[in-house]
């Protein structure tokens, strides 16, 4: 932290000692530190080594950052940077803003359970949040060459099939097997919508990536930008869908905080309100839930396939293990149904 307080001062960035240092829980790839500077709050996140996916991760993260500087997609702002490290701090590392808010995987809001604008609103907030995404520019500035935009939604139903059969050559695997959704990849092959223009995809856009304000409900920032792309930004939606509560009595399929609530909208309801935001059609977004929820399951079973190798499958990935068995009944359901959502 000393360190890092010599690099601020370099940086231009407040004055004076570090203080109300605090390690975040939350974070699976990177290291988060909270900490105060001359009365302003804020968050350093750094990759734990040199060269690795993790730091390659972070300079991602710092480009899309600093793409959605001026926008009004809610974020942490990006306050500085060391995309290749500094010697006395470490590997890649940025400051971004302290922002308040709670995660509704860990608490619920302050707001009473009945209220109904609170709940409207944090579930509203995730559409109108999302729809901004398509605004940022994507052909030049800092995100230009993020992704490989040009026959994206093609690429998506091969690419997730062959990663699960990666998965599935797992020594001692006893998870989905690549013949369970082999009818969903055909099935995803021959109903591909046209492509919506090319636009930044968070990537796993979902209530633990959002932060909310306690009280009003509203979304306060959008976190945790690892696995951002280009690409079509719809299939972030069908993401956040995917474990959306099918039936008012029951929760969202995390069991967090937001999907406890009563009066949340339907998934069709928080849909067209992304609809009217974004202006993006939606006319096939039953493809967009199914091909989400496939590609969610084959993610999460990624997981538990790297804590089979390692001999331990950790309580949280068996957890998350289950929670991809659901995901591919829930696109087995879906697409039986063959409609609009």
């Amino acid at each position: 932290m000393e360190a890092l307080a010599a690099w601020m001062d370099t940086a231009g960035v407040g004055s004076g000692p570090l203080t109300d240092v605090r390690v975040l829980a939350g974070g699976t790839q990177h290291l988060m530190i909270a900490f105060a500077r001359d009365r302003e709050r804020y968050v350093l996140r750094q990759a734990a080594e040199a060269g690795s996916a993790e730091a390659r991760i972070l300079q991602r993260e710092i480009r899309v950052l600093t793409a959605l500087a001026g926008t009004d997609v809610p974020h942490a702002r990006l306050v500085a940077s060391a995309p290749d490290g500094d010697d006395g701090v470490g590997p890649a590392f940025y400051l971004g803003e302290f922002v308040e808010g709670v995660n509704l995987m860990v608490t619920g809001l302050d707001a009473p359970a009945d209220s109904r604008s609170a709940t409207e609103a944090m579930a509203y907030g995730m559409a109108s949040a999302l729809a901004g995404l398509p605004a940022v520019p994507v052909d030049d500035g800092p995100i230009e060459g993020l992704g490989r935009p040009v026959g994206f939604l093609n690429r998506q139903p091969q690419r997730w099939w062959g990663a699960l059969e990666a998965h599935a050559s797992t020594p001692g695997w006893d998870g989905i097997v690549p013949s369970e959704i082999e009818g969903l990849v055909a099935w995803l092959e021959r109903h591909l919508p046209a492509p919506a223009r090319p636009s930044l995809i968070h990537g796993d856009y979902q209530v633990a990536n959002v932060l909310f304000d306690p009280r009003a409900g509203t979304p306060t920032a959008i976190v945790d930008w690892e696995m951002a792309t280009v690409g079509d930004s719809r299939l972030d939606l069908g993401w956040m869908l995917s474990i959306w509560p099918e039936t008012p009595d029951e929760g969202d399929l995390f069991d967090s905080f937001f999907g406890k609530r009563p009066h949340l909208p339907p998934a069709a309801a928080v849909a067209r309100a992304y609809e009217e935001h974004s202006g993006l059609d939606l006319s096939d977004l039953l493809w967009f839930r199914v091909m989400a929820a496939v590609k969610f399951a084959v993610v999460l079973e990624g997981g538990y396939a790297a804590d089979l190798r390692s001999g331990h499958v950790a309580p949280k990935t068996a957890r998350l293990h289950g929670y991809a068995r659901v995901l591919i009944d829930r696109a087995l359901r879906w697409q039986a149904q063959e409609r609009t959502l």
